[in-house]
């Protein structure tokens, strides 16, 4: 099989996370339908998650509505939608190496 986990270059040179890191563990998580450990993996990617599905329930009820299939639909992405997504990852950043550097937790490697 195929392994696609490839390590970190910023975590190979630093010791640190990346604002990414846990990204792709997340989404396993989120596909064996694990929502809370995806959550701890990294945010991000469950709020992503949401977003999408915000925008195919609203893309259905246009359908319903009009007739029509768009994926322009009236819940595109407002502005604290992208807040949220930069607030998520700085604070996931932070508090993961935050508790690496201060207390010696891994908390990746604790999941």
């Amino acid at each position: 099989m195929l392994n696609l986990n490839f390590p970190c270059l910023f975590h190979l040179v630093t010791g640190y996370y990346c604002p990414g890191c846990g990204g792709t563990r997340a989404i396993a998580s989120l596909l064996h339908g694990q929502l809370f450990r995806s959550f701890l993996y990294h945010p991000v990617i469950l709020y992503t998650a949401f977003l999408l599905l915000r925008g195919l329930v609203f893309s259905i009820l246009e359908f319903a509505k009009s007739g029509r299939f768009s994926w322009t639909w009236s819940g595109k992405l407002k502005k604290y939608d992208i807040f949220w997504l930069i607030f998520l990852t700085m604070a996931h950043f932070l508090i993961l190496n935050a508790l690496k550097a201060f207390f010696d937790l891994d908390l990746l490697e604790q999941i």
